[in-house]
């Protein structure tokens, strides 16, 4: 004769498989190639690394997703600086973007020195007037120690940029889930200024998020 413990965990053990499964996400399918993904000089392939993640959002939102960079050499890391430093009307733009040591200098002298220049040139006012300074700056380092600078300068580039899409929160959100699945970064800002930044390794492994 059935017990009424035995009779009760029964019907919680019925109830749990007549309980509704969640679907399992299906994978997105693969898209055809991009080219103006292939443009932006990212590390990876189109299902592999910062190439696979910009592979991974045009399949996900379409057209939706524009870039609006990704592989910068001196003169495009700089102009697009330059124009930070205008836009956000902040002279102290790279000394507020860019990474700190515990004591908050600066962690990289490459940014240092571009900071100390904005600093000292207050006559500078311009976006090509920055610019160029900026520019001047990074002359007097190696590729190597530029590459510390931002994931863009590198070859290939780790880093992408999304265009803004103002009221769309979607993209986003799913950037920022893309990037921690994939050990990576998102940002939304850099210095106050809006931005729909990308980075991770070349090598990570593209999930179906």
């Amino acid at each position: 004769m059935i017990g009424e413990l035995e009779l009760a965990a029964g019907v919680v053990i019925a109830a749990e498989l007549l309980k509704p499964k969640s679907p399992t996400p299906a994978p997105l399918q693969a898209i055809p190639t991009q080219p103006d993904i292939e443009a932006l000089g990212l590390a990876g392939t189109a299902s592999l690394g910062t190439k696979g993640a910009a592979y991974h959002l045009r399949a996900k939102f379409g057209t939706s997703i524009v870039f609006t960079s990704g592989h910068r050499d001196p003169t495009g890391q700089c102009n697009a600086m330059a124009g930070k430093i205008v836009a956000s009307r902040n002279r102290n733009w790279i000394q507020a973007t860019y990474k700190h040591t515990s004591t908050g200098a600066l962690a990289s002298p490459v940014s240092q020195a571009l900071q100390n220049w904005v600093t000292a040139n207050p006559q500078a006012t311009t976006q090509a007037q920055i610019a160029a300074g900026l520019l001047s700056v990074c002359a007097t380092f190696t590729s190597a120690q530029l590459g510390t600078l931002s994931k863009h300068l590198e070859t290939p580039a780790e880093a992408f940029d999304v265009h803004v899409i103002a009221g769309n929160t979607a993209i986003p959100a799913y950037m920022t889930t893309l990037a921690k699945a994939m050990g990576g970064t998102y940002l939304s800002s850099e210095g106050g200024v809006a931005v729909w930044h990308y980075q991770c390794s070349g090598t990570a492994a593209v999930p179906a998020v």
